[in-house]
């Protein structure tokens, strides 16, 4: 499973400029450990940027999922969360920290995080 955007990103973001956000709903039948990972790629360089990947147990049920990701001075904060409608269970949340500046230019990009069964 996906949750991606694609938009045009600069390699050399200021703080103060618009945050972006995507999100989506999913429901899971039954519970299951996932790896769950961040990930960025620029179609202009052909590059990927490592993703940061978290085991994660989901329970059976529905959730939102949402990826943003705010410029900040010269770098950017990718933050995905997991947010069930249950509410006994606790949003979860990964976050990262990328920079663009030397290895991917200003250009369209994708980004967003992934969850996979682990079973």
């Amino acid at each position: 499973m996906y949750n991606v955007r694609s938009q045009f990103l600069t390699a050399y973001p200021e703080e103060g400029m618009a945050t972006s956000c995507t999100s989506s709903r999913w429901t899971l039948g039954s519970a299951q450990q996932y790896g769950w990972a961040a990930f960025y790629y620029s179609y202009a360089a052909e590059v990927t940027l490592e993703p940061q990947f978290k085991s994660i147990y989901l329970g059976a049920g529905s959730y939102t999922w949402t990826d943003c990701l705010k410029p900040m001075h010269g770098y950017y904060i990718h933050t995905s969360t997991l947010d069930p409608d249950n509410p006994a269970w606790q949003t979860a949340t990964v976050s990262r920290i990328f920079y663009l500046n030397g290895w991917a230019p200003t250009g369209d990009a994708g980004w967003g995080s992934s969850l996979h069964s682990k079973s």
